[in-house]
């Protein structure tokens, strides 16, 4: 599900964008290139469908509802915008 109180991003990405995002890599969802080699190095490879779906409009400060089944990525799908967000200095 998405909820979004402020603007209408989840237009922007619609159902047949994603299963190509799915096939791609996590730069193809706008995370961050100084995350990519550690999520390569922990094996991730590309994004699953749920991240595929939540991280670009938590990217630009959507708020979501994500409902997924165990094990489908939602937890690394909203913390890595989270992250993103903060300021190493």
């Amino acid at each position: 599900s998405f909820s979004n109180n402020n603007n209408n991003v989840w237009g922007k990405f619609h159902k047949a964008s994603l299963k190509m995002v799915v096939e791609g890599s996590f730069k193809d969802v706008k995370v961050p290139s100084h995350f990519e080699g550690k999520l390569l190095k922990l094996g991730f490879v590309a994004p699953t469908e749920v991240q595929a779906a939540c991280i670009p409009p938590l990217s630009l400060g959507a708020s979501l509802l994500l409902q997924w089944v165990t094990g489908s990525g939602k937890t690394l799908g909203y913390l890595l915008p989270a992250m993103a967000r903060v300021d190493p200095t």
